[in-house]
């Protein structure tokens, strides 16, 4: 493992809440990725350069949606309050355990924006309720305002975005089911791409590949100022989990046998998409594997850092 680079923390999180600014058919398309002058990814995944129009079919917006449950927010929150070291104001609990791994992206000027291609299942089904599975996660560095994660809860498994400058929750979700499968997925696999698509707001977009039009869907868009703290971004396998009496996690079973892998990582400098590498990325998140509390855990960074995979 790669040592870890220093990071620099902001301190100051604020968790107000202000208007949320929804995507959806009233709210149009957002502006088009702007087209990059190579191409650096043998690419398994969607062209990042193909059409951007049309709203992903299925989300649902709004505070009311499942993924925006009090234990979720939560946890989500106290995950990340462990993972960027800064006070979100969610007292950590000792019961549980909140663990990364995967591939974090440099904050290198002008990035602007990342894609993958990442594993999604119908069969993931937390038996827990206090556990929540957020894996892959996917965030962008320079000071996005959008995260999306494949999000396996209790009661629900949803490609759910996650707003970091107004509301600080859940924002929109589409369910994992077989009308998704069929749309915004090939082989199990499905492609999101999180952009910036206007410099002076600070607007970011995140995009799913429809399969069967041949182009980038909107999920969710969102400006303001990223209250993460920090400039750095990731592509995560990241669970939050109670323990078992017999310290092994619940999430150990709910993964068992369960393949959860992003590809085709990729980083978009200025409008310029290279694949994630040395050069662009690391693992500066990376946790001991022993950490998860999983004995049948297997994880490997097949390419840096454009491909892990992991296998509960």
């Amino acid at each position: 493992m790669a040592a870890k680079r220093s990071l620099t923390v902001a301190v100051a999180v604020l968790l107000g809440s202000a208007s949320l600014f929804v995507a959806g058919a009233a709210a149009g398309y957002a502006s088009p990725a702007a087209p990059g002058t190579s191409a650096a990814s043998a690419s398994r995944g969607p062209d990042p350069n193909a059409p951007h129009g049309g709203i992903v079919r299925g989300v649902q917006t709004g505070p009311d949606i499942s993924a925006n449950n009090p234990a979720s927010r939560r946890a989500f929150l106290e995950l990340h309050q462990q993972m960027l070291g800064i006070d979100l104001g969610v007292p950590a609990r000792p019961d549980t355990i909140h663990e990364y791994v995967g591939t974090s992206f440099d904050n290198i000027t002008d990035s602007e924006g990342s894609q993958a291609t990442q594993s999604v299942s119908t069969r993931i089904k937390p038996a827990d309720p206090g556990t929540t599975l957020y894996t892959p996660t996917m965030y962008p560095s320079g000071g996005s305002c959008v995260e999306v994660s494949t999000a396996y809860f209790h009661t629900s498994q949803v490609v759910a975005a996650w707003d970091w400058c107004v509301q600080i929750r859940f924002v929109a979700q589409v369910t994992i089911n077989q009308s998704f499968l069929a749309t915004y997925a090939q082989n199990h696999n499905y492609s999101v791409q999180i952009v910036m698509t206007d410099k002076p707001t600070n607007e970011w977009s995140s995009y799913l590949y429809n399969y069967t039009t041949g182009q980038w869907d909107l999920l969710f868009k969102q400006h303001g100022t990223s209250q993460v703290g920090l400039a750095e971004g990731w592509d995560l396998y990241e669970l939050y989990s109670n323990l078992k009496p017999n310290g092994q996690s619940y999430a150990c079973a709910d993964l068992r046998k369960k393949r959860i892998e992003s590809q085709d990582i990729q980083v978009r400098i200025g409008t310029t998409w290279f694949t994630a590498d040395p050069a662009h990325a690391g693992d500066d998140y990376d946790v001991p594997l022993s950490q998860f509390d999983c004995k049948s855990l297997h994880y490997e960074m097949i390419t840096q850092y454009s491909h892990w995979k992991a296998r509960g």
